[in-house]
């Protein structure tokens, strides 16, 4: 290492400087310039060029000498810092500029003055003439103090450069080496690699490319052709090469061989000699260039030859054109072989090989071979370990292995090898050919501003996947990207784009990210070391004070107090690892950042902030911020309006209501991310002229929202919603929207709120075309959508001269446009969608007729269009690919009209996909005999088609078939091609049919034939009702040995009149089976004999009368054949049920790789025995079974099997549920992990463990080393009294113990003999549950019980008075226990002291009718982690410790709810409850003199966000002043307070308007009196979920009625159990933001309101309505539906509009996953 260039240098360079220079020549400073006085800034300039040639000089230097190199490296650094002092100074000069030309731009309401510049923000013609007094005012606010500034920076700077010269030239020639060009690399053709791993693959591919292989395969004879190795430094392209170079193969192909090492010179000259002299084997002194390819031309005249030009860097084409020009005259099958790192050259060259990293075994035998001398570590066990964890690090890269296994060789001890391994790759001795120099070179070859875009990326961890945009944006941040006449973003994408070709990046396999080579990773980390710094996880390190880009990835928020000292950190990136709720990190931390006034870039992703400080606004520097994912963020400081530097502000998942007022000043923000919903906020939205992107925009007549703020944002790219559109009144004003003008946008979608067509006037209709005709968008533009459009007519525009480009076009809901014909006239047009145009009777042949029609569509969707009754021409459209046509009710045939004229032969040429669906009278499909339809079709769908009785001929070319719901009267026409009648298979050659799917067509009668289908892999066939049977006409002809050849999953489903099954012998049916499914299929009797090749059968409701015959070839019983003549080695899993005329279970003990085995439900079998287990020859049975399950089996008496025989050796899990006659089991075997009983009729549960109690049998627990039981269920056994032995099981960890009628004592038999010290000694989860009659807890004191218990949960069991002591717990639950007191527990757990109390998280006591007290025992301890306390319908409970519940600082859930005498013996009811402000969730209900105490209790909670009161008549206020400290609160529920709502003194104070409300997103209330509180009123602009139950009158009240249009964020609307209501409140329809809808049990409302529901509705939820609500309710979502309007559940859980309402989201996930497994039960 001695020899490498200097490090450390980071992104100091020229071009930062010149940048900084570029900044001093900015016109307003430069007029600073020219005042006497601030001369400084003059000679800055100077001193800067000085800087940047010194740099020059040492960014090409090597220095020999460590000590040297370190004492430059120190001058550089302090360079460095001073060279950031002058920045940061110029950028503050700027920002002063921004903000006084802002400020006055403002108060002069100039919005066109606000356009940003590369410079200052401003453009130069834009900018006002500042005089000189007032600049030196505004920049130099303390007058000579900031000149002095000035003036010690360019001392500093003039100093430094000057020590670094100076430093330079003391250094003699032996201790540095100036460098023009980075060091060239030598190779040549000779193996230095004895052996080489893994490359076998890569080496046949180049052998193949470069010699013809002896059937002629392989390379081209043709002509001379080139060959590029492509990869990253040290993955192998050169040694590969020498591998080709030297095989056997090409030394007796090719008649000559020529090795040039090229490296960084691509000199023509140099090459073209090198060339000459190793043809000749002479020195070549020739100077003239056309004599030098004149003889390289000489030597390769009717020569084939090879020509291997290594490591090469030139990527300019011209130089690589004039080298190759003599090369062509070699005999054709001449090859060029390339290595480079470039892709662009491998581009240029042709025929790229990539080459990555090694596989992991291949690296592993290359390092072991280098670390250990030979493949073999045997000799060295205790170093093996060591090795394959630094192996693991390398990534596969062959040249990294060589490195390190090299320095591991040098001394074979674990103290070496161990500091090797714990160090990083860079701390390593390496020379020039060391992996790190090696990648080095690439870094060296980059441009400067590379380099520092490179460096950067140190910043984030090993196997960070980049995103381009979202790095690019930090890079344009840093100031990294140089202004060109593209955009930024583009230049800087051209940077990305450039590291990508020198592969610095690699492109991930999972998407569209980018990962770094962790070599790669370690070289950036590497160069950036001093000025980068990257802390990971929980790991904290010093960190330099050089630092000035900090990133960290904490797991607590102690950490990053500590990283507000770095005053001069450029960037701050602080990720926590969680993104769902983030750590704590209190606002007030900001004041500790206040240090951090030159950050660029500041990231706060996931760190649980709840709000910004008012400080950030001194943030003058800042380019970057980001605090997403931090969900309880309200609002923003108005300061942060003052950034006028800001170019990115991502906000995304924070819960902001509203941005501050003064968002338009923003004037350099490029990139804003945040809820389109919050974005349609910000007034004046047009002055944020420098957006780039601008997802959506919501018109509305309000000033300072107008379309026209759309006008100057002429810089948008990507895509632009605009939406509310009957917000602009005319042509005029839309077209102030300047979309014509918005070049970059390549998608727009337009949109109107949905109305009812009928209330449209003329007029209104007009003012639509109109406004519609003035959005002409950008001829540029790609992708269109039009919805809800009302006019009639189509714009002008929407032709080929204004939108050539245009790619795709969606039409959707449109009601009133008739004539689309216009789409007809664009070519380019790739992709169309119309949906729910009810006007459209016709779409003419303008779109399809010619083949100059729409000659590039690939993709077409028509969809819900009602008055349609003829498809369109489409048979002739060339490029078609895709076709859907949906919800077509008028269209009854079709036909020619559809196929397109006769005269063509092929129709459909190009289409693959195609689908029909939801077609209910479509009747008739005539085609013309003799024509190719659909040649190239692949997936054919058609879905309820009810009325369709036949299908035209399938294409060969056919992979997917799926038929539902069609009437299809004669399928076995469809097949008649293909049953061997007409036609054979081989002569069609439908070779290409893979899946097929029939379903639900009624009138079939017979399957087809399918047997015969070569490549069908996947078959299901569902609702068939016709058919009975199924035979040789299913499986083809007799004369065809194999039937379904491909076959892998078969599924016959609801098929309720399917009676036979028929096949003839000898006949091999489905040899390629593995699954198959037979369900509901109750006639069925027989089945054909199962394939070998099985691996899952499911057998469910079939009526088979003899399963043993099923079996008849694998129980040996018929037959001779045994399992292992069968070879049914696969099947892994089988599934039996409800097969009701099955009396005996067939013999599936010996199947070899049963895994998993299940059957339920059969009710005729009475006796498991030998028949199950096979012959008692066999020793083993189920000799892999894993999993094993009965269930609900009534009938099953016995079980019964041979002594002395291996059952189960394998089982790990055992479930017997709802066999209520069975009395007795088998052994258990030693590896069962999980056992589950319930509802069985064993009556000597002991017995059941006689082996392992020690009573019965001389066998112990390790006898019969049962050390694998972890889990055991026992569940509703009724005759069992006696509990078995389980207290000496040593591994179980879980005991579930639940509705044991008859145990009345547990005692010594349940922990087992009292001479074992420990009982249950790994338990950790106790449950007992629905003990009814059990009375007597005993146990032996001294013993050692439950050491391990984490969780005890007791419920339901009334008699039980005493329990045992108990060990330190997590979770605690008592539920319907008899206990009279808890002191009992308290002594156990407690033991006297505070430790055992330590652990405890969670308690939770309910209906113990018979506690009194919780102020002594248990609650009169400590509980320093306790996070939950839940105490319940506890009727006699008196006394509860509430003045200790502030110690008790972890706890964030709190729940005190029917416990109605609680306090009442007290008269002290103004006592202060001081809960601790951990509390995050509190619910106080019916819980008596404590509801009084209510305001006490609140003042604190600084954390609280979720707050239910209910049942609590006594509380007659609520305390606003604490609920309004409640900042974070979310979820606020108040019902049953009768006296609060009846206080007419609570109305609101007219005078009170301007106070805010809570920050509630969620509110759940019982009446809607409660809107009138002047609290709860101000708080419902904010809400987004409201629940109303339980509303206890007829009616609303006018002012409670019109309150509801306060509601204008709310997203979830909820009336649940409405008994009385007559009618739903007037104002829904004026709920703009409304997405669902859900009305429960509201039986007495017949309607809905009169105005209707909110258009904005996605989706409703209905149950207990009055029935003509139901229907009413019932068609709206019809229309829903219909209109493309309706989103399912799962839709609104991923919608943004519910992403920021926690406990909705929870709600909506319960539901939705609630509807998927229903529907999933139901299918």
């Amino acid at each position: 290492m001695s020899s490498w260039i200097l490090a450390g240098l980071g992104s100091l360079g020229q071009t930062f400087i010149a940048s900084l220079m570029g900044k001093i020549s900015d016109s307003v400073i430069g007029r600073v310039l020219e005042e006497p006085g601030v001369t400084d800034l003059h000679e800055l300039k100077n001193t800067l060029s000085g800087t940047e040639r010194i740099i020059g000089r040492v960014d090409n230097m090597w220095i020999k000498d460590e000590y040297e190199k370190k004492r430059l490296k120190e001058l550089l650094m302090k360079l460095k810092d001073t060279v950031y002092d002058a920045d940061d100074f110029l950028d503050e000069i700027q920002f002063q500029t921004m903000r006084q030309q802002n400020e006055q731009q403002g108060a002069q309401g100039d919005e066109a003055s606000n356009q940003s510049s590369s410079s200052s923000g401003l453009p130069p013609s834009k900018r006002r003439k500042i005089s000189v007094p007032e600049v030196i005012n505004r920049f130099y606010g303390r007058g000579v103090d900031d000149v002095n500034r000035v003036r010690e920076i360019q001392k500093k700077l003039d100093k430094y450069t000057t020590d670094v010269e100076q430093f330079i030239a003391t250094l003699d020639a032996d201790k540095k080496q100036m460098i023009t060009s980075v060091v060239p690399r030598t190779t040549t053709s000779f193996p230095i690699e004895t052996q080489v791993f893994g490359r076998e693959k890569h080496l046949n591919q180049l052998l193949g490319l470069l010699v013809p292989s002896a059937d002629g395969s392989g390379s081209s004879d043709s002509s001379i052709s080139t060959l590029t190795s492509v990869g990253i430094g040290g993955v192998g392209k050169t040694t590969l090469a020498r591998q080709a170079y030297n095989h056997e193969r090409v030394q007796d192909y090719f008649q000559l061989k020529v090795w040039v090492c090229v490296s960084y010179n691509f000199n023509v000259e140099r090459l073209t000699k090198e060339i000459i002299e190793s043809l000749t084997r002479k020195k070549c002194h020739l100077k003239n260039f056309d004599t030098l390819q004149v003889v390289v031309k000489e030597k390769l005249t009717s020569k084939r030859f090879l020509l291997v030009l290594d490591d090469v860097w030139n990527e300019e084409s011209l130089k690589w054109e004039r080298f190759c020009a003599p090369l062509r005259s070699g005999v054709p099958g001449s090859k060029i072989l390339v290595t480079t790192r470039s892709r662009k050259i491998a581009d240029m060259v042709g025929n790229p090989i990539p080459l990555d990293g090694l596989d992991e075994a291949s690296c592993w035998k290359l390092f072991k071979k280098c670390a250990f001398g030979s493949e073999d570590a045997g000799e060295y066990p205790q170093l093996e370990a060591i090795a394959k964890k630094i192996v693991g690090r390398l990534k596969g890269l062959p040249l990294a292995a060589r490195t390190v296994g090299g320095l591991l060789k040098a001394q074979m001890n674990e103290k070496h090898w161990g500091n090797i391994a714990g160090s990083e790759i860079w701390q390593l001795p390496q020379d020039e050919e060391g992996v790190l120099p090696v990648l080095q070179l690439s870094y060296l070859c980059l441009p400067s501003h590379l380099r520092r875009c490179f460096v950067f990326c140190s910043l984030f961890p090993k196997d960070h996947q980049f995103d381009e945009k979202h790095l690019v944006r930090l890079w344009m941040a840093e100031g990294y990207v140089a202004q060109d006449n593209m955009t930024l973003e583009a230049v800087g994408s051209g940077y990305f784009r450039e590291l990508v070709n020198w592969s610095f990046f690699q492109e991930a396999p999972w998407g569209s990210t980018y990962v770094m080579h962790d070599l790669i990773h370690d070289l950036a980390q590497f160069i950036s070391e001093g000025e980068f710094c990257r802390i990971d996880d929980d790991e904290w390190k010093e960190i330099p004070k050089t630092t000035r880009h900090l990133s960290a990835t904490l797991t607590d928020g102690t950490k990053l107090m500590e990283l507000s000292c770095y005053e001069k950190l450029r960037t701050l990136m602080i990720n926590y690892e969680s993104r769902w709720y983030g750590i704590r990190v209190e606002g007030s931390l900001f004041l500790q950042f206040e240090r951090l006034k030159n950050i660029r870039v500041l990231i706060l992703h996931s760190c649980g902030l709840r709000e910004l400080p008012e400080t950030i606004g001194d943030f003058v520097h800042l380019r970057y911020l980001d605090i997403s994912y931090n969900r309880n963020i309200r609002r923003l400081p108005e300061s942060l309006c003052g950034l006028y530097n800001l170019r990115v502000l991502n906000l995304s998942e924070c819960g902001l209501q509203s941005f501050p007022h003064g968002m338009s000043k923003l004037i350099n923000l490029r990139h804003l991310n945040a809820e389109d919903e919050i974005i349609s906020k910000i007034n004046d939205f047009g002055k944020l002229t420098s957006l780039q992107r601008l997802s959506s925009f919501r018109v509305r007549k309000d000033q300072g929202h107008e379309v026209a703020q759309l006008g100057g944002l002429t810089q948008l790219h990507g895509q632009l919603r605009i939406t509310n559109l009957e917000n602009v009144e005319s042509k005029q004003e839309a077209s102030k929207a300047n979309l014509n003008d918005k070049q970059y946008l390549d998608e727009l979608a337009l949109e109107w709120t949905p109305v009812d067509g009928s209330s449209l006037d003329g007029n209104e209709l007009v003012v639509s075309e109109e406004v519609l005709e003035g959005l002409q968008p950008h001829q540029a533009l790609k992708r269109l959508t039009i919805e809800r459009y009302n006019g009639v007519r189509s714009p002008s525009w929407l032709q080929t001269q204004f939108l050539a480009n245009l790619g795709t076009l969606r039409l959707v809901n449109c009601k009133a446009w008739k004539d689309i014909s216009c789409i007809g006239q664009l070519p380019n047009l790739k992709n169309l969608y119309v949906e729910g145009m009810p006007a459209v009777k016709q779409i003419s042949h303008g779109l399809s007729t010619e083949s100059k029609f729409l000659p590039n569509l690939e993709e077409l969707v028509l969809k819900n269009m009602v008055a349609l009754e003829e498809l369109p021409s489409l048979g002739q459209l060339p490029s078609l690919k895709v076709l859907r046509i949906e919800t077509m009710p008028a269209v009854k045939m079709m036909g020619d009209g559809f196929f397109g004229s006769r005269d063509q032969g092929m129709c459909f040429p190009s289409l693959m996909e195609l689908t029909f669906r939801d077609m209910p009278e479509w009747k008739e499909w005539s085609w013309a005999d003799g024509r190719q339809l659909f040649p190239c079709l692949q997936k054919l769908e058609i879905a309820r088609c009810p009325r369709l009785k036949r299908m035209p001929p399938l294409p060969p070319s056919l992979e997917s078939l799926s038929l539902c719901k069609v009437g299809l009267t004669e399928a076995p026409i469809l097949w008649e091609e293909i049953d061997g009648s007409s036609m054979t298979v081989l002569e069609l050659k439908i070779y290409s049919l893979e899946k097929i799917v029939l379903e639900d067509i009624p009138e079939c009668e017979e399957l087809p034939c399918l047997g015969q289908l070569p490549s069908l892999r996947f078959l299901r066939i569902e609702r068939m009702p016709a058919v009975k049977k199924v035979g040789d006409g299913f499986f083809g002809s007799r004369d065809q040995g194999k039937c379904f050849p491909s076959l892998e999953e078969l599924t016959f489903r609801d098929m309720l009149e399917w009676e036979e099954w028929s096949w003839a012998d000898g006949r091999q049916l489905f040899p390629c089976l593995r699954r198959l499914q037979i369900v509901q299929c109750p006639r069925l009797k027989r089945m054909p004999p199962l394939p070998p090749s099985l691996e899952s059968l499911s057998l469910c409701h079939v009526g088979l009368t003899e399963a043993p015959r099923l079996w008849e070839e694998i129980d040996g019983s018929s037959s001779s054949m045994t399992v292992s003549g069968l070879k049914i080695y696969s099947l892994e899993k089988i599934v039996l049920e409800d097969i009701p005329e099955c009396e005996e279970l067939p013999c599936l003990g010996q199947l070899p790789s049963l895994k998993v085995l299940l059957i339920e439900r059969m009710p005729a079998v009475k006796k498991v025995g030998d028949g199950f287990f096979g012959s008692r020859d066999q020793g083993k049975c189920f000799p892999s079974l894993e999993e094993l399950t009965f269930w609900d089996m009534s009938q099953w008496e016995e079980w019964s099997w041979a002594d002395g025989r291996q059952l189960f050796p394998c089982l790990r899990e055992l479930e017997i549920e709802r066999c209520p006659r069975l009395n007795r089991m088998p052994p258990l075997p030693p590896s069962l992990e999980s056992l589950s009983l319930g509802h069985v009729g064993l009556t000597e549960a002991p017995r059941l463990w006689e082996e392992i109690d020690g009573s019965s049998s001389s066998m112990t627990v390790s006898g019969l080393k049962i050390y694998s039981l972890e889990k055991i269920v026992l569940e509703d056994i009724p005759e069992c009294e006696e509990l078995p032995c389980l207290g000496q099981l040593p591994s179980l960890k879980v005991l579930l113990i639940e509705r044991m009628p008859a145990v009345k004592k547990v005692g010594d038999g349940f922990f087992g003999s009292r001479d074992q010290g420990k009982c249950f000694p790994s338990l950790e989860e106790l449950t007992f549950w629905n003990m009814s009659q059990w009375e007597e807890w005993s146990w032996a004191d001294g013993r050692q019980l439950f050491p391990c218990l984490q969780k005890l949960e007791i419920a339901r069991c009334p008699r039980l008075k005493r329990m045992p002591p108990l060990p330190p717990l997590k979770t605690l639950r008592l539920d319907g226990v008899g206990l009279t007191e808890v002191a009992g527990l308290g002594e156990g757990i407690l033991g006297g002291g505070s430790r055992t109390t330590a652990s405890l998280s969670s308690l939770k006591i309910s209906r113990c009718p018979n506690l009194r007290n919780l102020e002594e025992g248990l609650l009169s301890h400590s509980f320093p982690n306790i996070g939950d306390i839940t105490i319940m319908e506890c009727a006699e409970l008196v006394w509860l410790p509430v003045k200790e519940f502030k110690e008790l600082t972890s706890l964030k859930k709190l729940t005190i709810r029917s416990c109605p005498k609680l306090l009442s013996m007290t008269g002290d009811v103004d006592i202060d409850i001081p809960l601790p402000p951990s509390i995050e969730e509190l619910v106080l209900s019916d819980c008596g003199n404590l509801g009084k105490l209510l305001p006490g209790c609140l003042h604190n909670l600084t954390s609280l966000t979720r707050l239910e009161i209910g049942d609590c008549p006594s509380i007659e206020t609520l305390p606003e002043t604490s609920l309004l400290h409640l900042k974070r609160l979310e979820y606020l529920k108040i019902w049953k307070c009768g006296e609060l709502r009846s206080k007419d003194e609570l109305l609101l104070n007219e005078g009170n308007e301007q106070v805010e409300g809570l920050s509630v997103r969620e509110l759940s209330i019982d009446d809607t009196a409660l809107f009138k509180l002047s609290l709860l009123r101000r708080t419902l602009p904010s809400v987004r979920a409201l629940t109303i139950s339980n509303f206890p009158r007829a009616t609303m009240s006018d002012e409670e009625e019109q309150l509801f249009r306060s509601l204008t964020a709310l997203r979830s609307l909820e009336f649940e159990d409405w008994a009385n209501l007559q009618s739903l409140p007037r104002e829904l329809h004026a709920l703009s933001s409304l997405r669902l809808l859900t009305i429960i049990g509201c039986p007495a409302i017949q309607s809905l309101p009169e105005k209707g529901l909110p258009m904005s509705l996605k989706n409703l939820r209905f149950e207990g309505c009055h029935p003509m609500l139901t229907e009413q309710l019932q068609k709206h979502v019809a229309e829903m539906k219909s209109s493309g309007r309706f989103f399912s559940l799962h839709q609104l859980v991923m919608h943004q509009d519910t992403q920021s309402c926690r406990f909705l989201l929870e709600k909506l996930l319960r539901l939705a996953n609630r509807e998927a497994k229903f529907s999933r039960y139901m299918k």
